[in-house]
């Protein structure tokens, strides 16, 4: 490969630094990107190539820069196509020399590559990078110093050498089936863009995609799982397909026990394998599941918390069960809400900010990492070890990371290596960290990857033993995916360093985390958990000093209950236009008079109140369970609910039903933390039983929907009716429609709008009904009555993120 007659001088390169790439390789050349990609891939493994696609590289060379940079651009987007209007100038004679590059499609508006130059690309891709998370981005995220490649690194080196134009000799060794010949290839690329593609519950393409993953994975059955390589298999795809496309099938379908069958003897990955298996223990009865389990926990594919969640599903009825090992527990109380997604908050931010701000008060230092913090110091401090010459685990020319990184043998592979670097790590520890950070700096890394921070790491390897450091991280090395298990945070203060695995009061440990607070207690790691419990006497004397002064100290605390568990298919109120609770209410265009006195500017952390846990009355006391007062009721205008109906998880039905004429939402206002700090009023929405703005088969619960002059009046007496729904039911469109004997074609039009929002209305006209969507919803229209009609959903209900 040599650098092309006309283009920039790239030859310079081999004696750029790493932190000039933009010099040698400006991060708009995307022609030039795209041709030295393409052009590595054809000399890099030749003989993957056809002689029409060896014909489209001398195409690519020969075409003027203009064209090229086009052709790079097209390259670039994820679509393969962009406007025409795009074209500086609107050039015809670039658009000309497009059309006859045999690269591109040019259509009056369009200009998108051509099929044949499209696979190219991405099986270019594929072949210099090894990865198949890469993309023609990574060189000018590299030029802009987003990804910087550390100096001396392989792939630094390998970039260099392909921009003088040096192409580096094929791997030796077994290649993985994607590299390993064109027919291998080109399974893998089109299990990749299966696996790509969206499948809808019971819609056609499930039953399409299904039976092609299931004749591919029934051809694999009884095969071996590589343990190199594995990833860039087609059966891994294949493999995520089958089990997509069962998850869509409903619950009585033969075909989902065909597939768990057919998935049982493929195979699989171990994450896959782990998904699979707890499938076939959900399925399996009592006995049979214990069975299953004890047989189960002996596979090797299991992290040690997880294999011990197996033993104790194996365990026999009144046996006993196994010793958990003990560590520390302390107690933080806060001030706990709920935000708008229901995660729990203390005093306006996270559980896990706040306890490191309550240990910074006692004067403790550290920062919020869990995992992520011991994956990143174990690559800083094994990087050599890591990107060592190993047989076969190096298959592409700018491939970042070794096949086999993250992937079960990775640790044996290089045990030796490891030794000796753990073994120098265990004599002087702060002298291997300042050689791995000298080598290394702080920068991102092209991929995943960034160093820890240095005052952290520099407090693990002096406070923690050598020998329990070495192991915890070998640990990270042979099994990445264990350390997703390790403690939130990490503290130091002087000579002492914990790990602190923090928790909300209705959040409990699961195994990973049990079984790491185990082991590092093992070790002499001080470790522990950190529960955020709720200040209630502070909170409550905030609102009501009167009240907890009164209040019994011996007064027994009343017992939580477990919320019923949601059917699989339900219906919920989800969201009100004009008043939805996951906005502002600053933002809506009329407040009531008192909202604005007050200084409410938006809905509480809870924005559904039961108004049966209301009492009619103003001040403390008002709601049960609340211990704050509240300071009035008001009524927010809006313009429609939204009912939401799902069917396994699955939103099947949007329907937007309109409030009555002269009504408004009944609201309460009461104090509330706030996310910001401080406290503020925040208004909060009352619900009922449903049966009035939205009918009981639709809903459960409802907001209170009120006429207007009973919530401006402040009449106590006024709310006494609010809790049951009014007997006279608003207009339903849908009964007139029944009546009209229309009411079949409205239903099967309904059936055609899927998930899509609309609202029914009785039509402008007399004896007509309108169905209103979004003006640019794809809906195929059908309704031959002359009574039914196509209307647009006012603006505040179709811009409604619903």
């Amino acid at each position: 490969m040599s650098t092309p007659a006309g283009d920039p001088d790239l030859g310079s390169a081999v004696s750029a630094t790493p932190g000039a790439w933009s010099a040698v390789l400006p991060p708009t050349a995307y022609g030039e990107q795209l041709l030295l990609v393409v052009g590595a891939a054809c000399a890099y493994r030749p003989e993957l190539w056809s002689a029409d696609e060896h014909q489209l590289l001398a195409r690519l060379r020969a075409v003027p820069g203009a064209v090229r940079q086009v052709i790079g651009r097209l390259a670039q987007r994820r679509s393969g196509h962009m406007p025409r209007a795009l074209l500086a100038g609107g050039d015809e004679r670039l658009v000309t020399e497009l059309s006859d590059c045999a690269w591109c499609i040019v259509d009056p508006d369009v200009i998108s590559l051509a099929g044949g130059a499209a696979a190219l690309v991405t099986a270019a891709v594929l072949v210099v990078f090894g990865d198949d998370r890469q993309d023609l981005s990574f060189f000018p995220r590299v030029a802009m110093g987003r990804l910087q490649l550390p100096a001396g690194s392989r792939c630094a080196m390998q970039l260099q050498a392909l921009l003088s134009g040096i192409v580096p000799a094929a791997a030796r060794g077994a290649a993985p089936e994607a590299l390993a010949s064109r027919d291998g290839l080109d399974a893998y690329l089109a299990a990749r863009t299966a696996r790509a593609q969206r499948l809808q519950p019971l819609g056609r393409a499930v039953t399409a995609s299904m039976s092609r993953a299931l004749a591919e994975i029934t051809a694999r059955a009884g095969a071996s799982w590589p343990l190199l390589g594995a990833h860039l298999g087609a059966a891994r795809h294949w493999s995520a397909v089958l089990w997509a496309a069962r998850a869509c099938l409903a619950v009585d379908d033969p075909r989902r026990r065909q597939a768990l069958r057919a998935l049982r003897r493929a195979p699989l990955s171990p994450r896959a394998a782990g998904r699979l298996w707890e499938e076939v223990w959900r399925a399996a009865q009592a006995r049979s599941a214990r069975m299953i389990s004890a047989h189960v926990a002996s596979f090797a594919l299991w992290t040690p918390g997880e294999r011990s969640r197996w033993r104790e599903r194996a365990r026999q009825p009144g046996q006993a069960r196994a010793p958990r090992s003990r560590w520390r527990v302390l107690t933080v109380r806060a001030w706990l809400e709920r935000d708008g997604q229901g995660l729990v908050v203390a005093q306006g931010e996270g559980v896990e900010a706040h306890a490191l701000r309550r240990l910074r008060q006692e004067g403790w230092e550290g920062l919020h990492a869990e995992g992520e913090l011991w994956s990143a110091l174990a690559t800083t401090l094994f990087w050599d070890e890591i990107m060592m010459k190993v047989e076969g685990v190096w298959v592409a020319p700018l491939q970042h990371w070794p096949l086999d990184w993250r992937r079960w043998g990775f640790a044996h592979r290089r045990r030796s290596a490891l030794s000796h670097a753990a073994a120098r790590l265990i004599r002087a520890p702060a002298a291997a960290l300042a050689r791995a950070y000298a080598q290394l700096g702080e920068a991102r890394i092209a991929g995943w990857f960034t160093p820890p921070p240095r005052a952290a790491a520099e407090a693990i390897v002096r406070l923690m033993p050598g020998a329990a450091l070495v192991r915890l991280l070998m640990r990270v090395l042979a099994d990445p995916r264990a350390a997703s298990g390790l403690p939130d945070l990490i503290t130091w203060r002087g000579a002492e360093l914990v790990l602190w695995e923090v928790k909300s009061p209705n959040d409990a440990l699961h195994d990973r985390q049990i079984a790491w607070l185990g082991w590092l207690s093992s070790e002499g790691i001080a470790a522990g958990e950190l529960r955020i419990d709720e200040r209630l006497p502070t909170q409550a004397s905030l609102f009501a000093p009167e009240a907890v002064a009164s209040r019994p100290r011996s007064a027994p605390r009343a017992p939580r209950t477990r919320p019923a568990r949601p059917h699989l298919e339900a219906s919920a109120v989800r969201a009100v236009a004009g008043a939805d609770w996951s906005f502002s209410l600053a933002a809506a265009a009329r407040l009531p008079e008192c909202m604005h006195h007050t200084g409410a500017g938006q809905l509480g952390a809870q924005p559904l109140v039961r108004i049966d846990q209301w009492n009619g009355a103003l001040g403390a006391g008002a709601v049960q369970g609340w211990d704050r007062p509240v300071t009035a009721v008001v009524g927010v205008p809006a313009l429609a609910v939204l009912v939401v109906r799902t069917r396994r998880r699955v939103v099947v039905g949007r329907r937007w039903y309109p409030l009555p004429t002269g009504t408004m939402l009944a609201a309460l206002l009461a104090p509330e933390a706030l996310p910001g700090g401080g406290i503020g009023l925040c208004a909060r929405l009352l619900e009922r039983r449903s049966g009035f703005l939205v009918p009981a088969a639709d809903a459960a619960w409802e907001p209170v929907c009120a006429p207007a002059q009973e919530l401006l009046s402040g009449d106590g007496a006024s709310r006494a009716g609010w809790v049951a729904a009014p007997d006279a039911e608003p207009l339903r469109p849908e009964r007139l429609a029944a009546a009209w004997g229309c009411w079949p074609d409205l239903a099967a039009q309904l059936a055609l709008l899927g998930s899509h929002a609309y609202r029914l209305a009785p039509g402008t006209q007399p004896g007509t009904i309108t169905v209103a969507v979004a003006e640019d919803a794809p809906v195929l229209w059908t309704m031959n009555d002359p009574g039914l009609m196509r209307g647009v959903l006012e603006k505040g209900l179709a811009s409604h993120p619903s």
